[in-house]
């Protein structure tokens, strides 16, 4: 909705804001959502179209960096893979959080541009360790919802190939709302990618749908309990069964199970009792630039890539 002549003195600006208005009615919820215009609606549009911009040129100029944060085997304390995650530092803005620019990417085009290039810079930095002669491991790449296209597997193939590394050094981190939607394309989909090499680990477990059904029929190589069912497993015997659950689910169906947001030692013994394979979090490492990450934890001859070395 939209009122005149308080924001509008023709009935074209008056249409105009009464649309604003229906975006952020859509924005928080949809059906029976109703929202008034307020001029911070259009301050709101500006501020995401400059920054969707932004963005666009960040990306065509490499002013985007990744960070890697390792994920550890709980029992033997040894590096097991990394998950790359974008940073985006802007000349006037400063820091841009990913909360704040990944879905603005996802609302627009510029996803894919942002997703090829984290998969092209996660693929070129696995090549530079193996150039510098450490041991690699994993590398996971988060997927977004519109990033999930019939020409997923040939991105993720043509990628890796050009780099020159083993295609089961990519894995890919997908989330249950997003295979939910299109549960047959995303069977066909990961078939594709798993025949090609690639992993698959399905990411968020437990808060979305955790529908059992088409989690059997998927071709994943692992899941990530949600942080949701971390933060207070210590003290809850309720997250702590469900965790025991998951992980009995998953081992029953021959998948790896990683634990993610792990920040108190007692977090990370209880999931080792429970028979937990990994685990991320800030109690073993925060996200680390490349050389940092290789020198500290992928070097053959360098410090031990062990829990402690955090």
């Amino acid at each position: 909705m939209s009122v005149g002549p308080d924001y509008a003195v023709d009935a074209e600006r008056l249409l105009r804001r009464a649309d604003l208005a229906m975006h952020a009615a859509k924005d928080a919820g949809g059906r029976g959502e109703s929202r008034l215009y307020d001029p911070a609606m259009g301050e709101r549009i500006r501020d995401r179209l400059f920054v969707e911009t932004s963005l666009r040129e960040a990306i065509a100029k490499g002013e985007l960096r990744l960070v890697y944060q390792p994920k550890f085997a709980l029992g033997s304390g040894e590096v097991t893979g990394l998950e790359a995650l974008a940073r985006w530092r802007h000349p006037t803005l400063g820091e841009v959080s990913p909360s704040v620019f990944i879905p603005i990417a996802e609302e627009s085009d510029a996803i894919h541009e942002l997703g090829a290039w984290v998969l092209g810079e996660a693929c070129g930095q696995l090549a530079r360790w193996e150039k510098a002669g450490h041991s690699c491991v994993p590398v996971a790449v988060n997927l977004s919802a519109p990033q999930f296209t019939a020409d997923l597997p040939r991105l993720v193939a043509e990628t890796t190939r050009a780099h020159a590394i083993a295609p089961d050094l990519i894995e890919l981190e997908v989330t249950e709302s997003l295979l939910i939607k299109s549960p047959e394309t995303a069977r066909r989909l990961l078939q594709q990618i798993a025949a090609r090499g690639s992993r698959v680990v399905l990411d968020d477990f437990g808060v979305g749908y955790s529908s059992l059904g088409y989690v059997k029929q998927l071709d994943l190589h692992g899941i990530k309990i949600d942080r949701t069912f971390i933060r207070d497993l210590a003290g809850s015997r309720r997250d702590a069964a469900i965790v025991k659950a998951i992980v009995g689910l998953a081992h029953g169906l021959g998948l790896r199970v990683v634990a993610e947001g792990i920040e108190q030692q007692a977090q990370a013994d209880l999931l080792k009792d429970l028979g937990c394979d990994e685990g991320q979090g800030f109690l073993f490492c925060r996200p680390l630039p490349g050389e940092e990450i290789g020198g500290k934890y992928l070097a053959r001859h360098g410090a031990p890539a062990a829990l402690l070395a955090g």
